[in-house]
């Protein structure tokens, strides 16, 4: 299983956002705080999922198959890995 995390601060709240997929199927799941927000099975490629956060609406890009290349996007702006105030 591949993951990557991020913490986001928005409007004073903090939150935790994970992502974790298999790398041989592409199912996976995000979770925010550490409860399953969005789910999904078998794939040829990672999906870009939207889900909430807070009262803000997230976007989860997989841009290749690692952690390293996967994107969050809170309200259309980029989280960084160490995460970001918004």
């Amino acid at each position: 299983m591949a993951r990557r995390s991020w913490r986001v601060n928005i409007r004073g709240e903090e939150h935790t956002v994970e992502a974790k997929h298999n790398i041989l199927t592409n199912a996976g799941e995000i979770r925010v705080n550490g409860k399953v927000v969005d789910s999904w099975g078998f794939r040829l490629w990672p999906p870009d999922r939207a889900f909430r956060v807070g009262r803000s609406i997230a976007r989860f890009r997989a841009r290749g198959f690692f952690p390293g290349a996967w994107e969050l996007y809170v309200d259309g702006q980029l989280i960084s890995s160490g995460g970001a105030v918004l």
